[in-house]
């Protein structure tokens, strides 16, 4: 375990502040407790890094981070947080001395309000416990759900966890439905994206030279994972709508890992289509603005199942948004949680032939598909930020 604590000379122990009813309160303290891996360009470590930079510029805040992991070069990305100073304390446990760790933890936390914010539901299982053990009313646990698998430590969280954030409406209608008497407290908190990182001066004929992808095409970005925890993602289906797309089009895929790449390169080429197609691999993520600007539309024709159609909040479909790059996403409830079709145009799932035709549309009419795309840049700014998701849940806690 690794603690980092982010801006905690901003107040004093007990300095006191006076809240929106004009009484005096504490400052919050939050500690963010994660067992994730880094690095920090795949989508969870985007994810916890955008929170991590959130929580820290909130007032009435006392900020720490705790990482679970032995990988000294995870720290890096979170020392880019802007304008806070850090304390950073090494422990090097593992995973199995998680218990003892959090027990030690928390043993050392002063006897008011604490908030323990966790992702990992095993981690905030530990804590529910230990909560009850040292008998700590004080210790408030908020635990963020990605997905619903019926596991113990799911049942637990749900049952006594303190505040439980769901990234989808589908994932809080199960919630609700499961644990009806938890219902208070499950609350709707989807994902969101960093605008800064698409604030920069761009050159869209810099980037496509940096890269070397062909000028005067018509550009298709995919972006993301090829796959997530072995479901794909519709990079097959993108490829595959090459067949039906004249040769001015080309396809730019960004992403994936090795098995994913090498697996989908061969598929290109046995399917005869290498020379409508780049693979740029998997990129920092500050590298991604810039090209994904400098395509003419951005794709995401996800195939239907359960996991993409009711579990999955992509970071890349509130990158998309702020690109301002008109889009086709599959009609899939996760995404209508998000989007509709003033924002972007909607392809049959996991259908090639659907994903060329909304090619095509947005290609004969490109001025009404820009109009589009800048609603939704609109609508990211004043929703799916990462400042607004942080303070959302702050506030929700301060309750």
């Amino acid at each position: 375990m690794y603690i980092i604590k982010v801006n905690i000379t901003r107040f004093g122990k007990n300095q006191l502040l006076m809240n929106n009813t004009g009484h005096m309160t504490h400052a919050t303290k939050l500690h963010y407790i994660t067992s994730m891996d880094f690095p920090i360009s795949y989508a969870t470590g985007v994810q916890v890094l955008g929170m991590c930079r959130a929580f820290s510029k909130i007032n009435r805040l006392d900020f720490r981070i705790i990482l679970s992991s032995d990988r000294n070069n995870m720290f890096e990305d979170i020392k880019t947080i802007e304008n806070n100073s850090f304390k950073l304390s090494k422990f090097k446990l593992r995973s199995p001395y998680n218990f003892l760790w959090l027990l030690i933890y928390i043993i050392n936390l002063p006897k008011e309000k604490n908030v323990l914010y966790f992702k990992d539901l095993k981690l905030a299982t530990m804590c529910i416990l230990i909560k009850k053990i040292l008998h700590r009313p004080d210790i408030i646990i908020a635990v963020e759900c990605h997905l619903l698998d019926d596991s113990k430590y799911e049942k637990k969280v749900f049952n006594e966890a303190n505040n439980i954030f769901c990234i989808t409406s589908h994932i809080i209608r199960m919630a609700e439905e499961k644990y009806p008497d938890s219902i208070p407290k499950i609350h709707y908190a989807p994902d969101g994206v960093d605008l800064k990182i698409f604030s920069t001066d761009f050159s869209k004929n810099d980037a496509l030279n940096k890269y070397n992808l062909p000028i005067g095409k018509f550009l298709i970005g995919y972006f993301g994972n090829f796959s997530t925890v072995g479901i794909k993602k519709g990079v097959d289906t993108a490829i595959d709508a090459m067949n039906f797309l004249s040769s001015d089009n080309h396809l730019v895929l960004v992403g994936g890992v090795d098995k994913d790449l090498n697996y989908y390169k061969k598929y290109v080429f046995d399917n005869g289509l290498a020379d409508k197609i780049t693979f740029l691999g998997r990129l920092e993520h500050e590298k991604i603005p810039d090209i994904m600007r400098s395509m003419d539309c951005l794709v995401s024709p996800m195939p239907y199942n359960d996991f993409n159609a009711y579990f999955t909040s992509p970071l890349k479909l509130f990158e998309y948004m702020a690109s301002g790059i008109p889009m086709i996403y599959s009609d899939l409830p996760s995404v209508r949680d998000i989007l509709d079709e003033t924002m972007t145009s909607f392809c049959i799932p996991g259908d090639a032939r659907s994903l060329a035709e909304k090619v095509e549309k947005i290609k004969n009419d490109y001025k009404k598909s820009k109009d589009k795309a800048y609603k939704a840049s609109l609508e990211v700014k004043q929703k799916y930020t990462w400042d607004k998701r942080a303070e959302n849940i702050i506030s929700i806690l301060n309750r």
